[in-house]
């Protein structure tokens, strides 16, 4: 009996990322998203979210390690924002309440942030890329750590508004 031989898939390979590649990816994806300064930023579901990439000095690759530096950033962080401010003295059922998530979630990280007179919440989810990701890591990052944050702020309440209300 003859064998039929498989083909591989093509292997997708690392590849430094970058905010360009970032946002073509949101694109692929139907999302619209604004660069400025090397940060995309954009509007899910009401909720302003962006994403950064953050060199992280301690690890290798940092300036005082002795190892050559790379260009790569260490972390890719998403940052998505409730909107809605609190008072102070609400500030403490908005830490329980972001407690009990981290508690019972592996990600994205509930934190609170202060905004103007009062204190809001952050999802902030952090994937490490010092060693490049490929198209389809990328996309499964990002689909992660949106899908998470997102899910985070809907349990909180509504958002307050769009960021490209202001």
């Amino acid at each position: 009996m003859a064998g039929v031989r498989k083909v591989p898939a093509a292997q997708e390979h690392a590849a430094p990322v970058t905010p360009a590649r970032i946002a073509k990816a949101l694109a692929a994806r139907g999302y619209v998203t604004q660069t400025m300064g090397g940060v995309v930023s954009g509007a899910w579901d009401g909720f302003d979210v962006t994403i950064r990439l953050e060199h992280v000095d301690s690890l290798p690759g940092g300036p005082d390690d002795g190892l050559e530096d790379s260009a790569q950033p260490s972390f890719m962080v998403l940052e998505a924002r409730w909107g809605i401010a609190i008072p102070q003295d609400m500030r403490s059922a908005l830490h329980l309440a972001l407690n009990d998530w981290n508690r019972e979630q592996l990600w994205p990280t509930g934190v609170l942030t202060p905004r103007g007179e009062g204190w809001t919440a952050l999802a902030r989810y952090a994937a490490d890329t010092a060693d490049g990701l490929s198209d389809g890591q990328l996309l499964a990052t990002l689909d992660i750590a949106l899908r998470g944050s997102i899910s985070l702020l809907k349990n909180l309440g509504k958002p307050e508004r769009r960021l490209e209300d202001g």
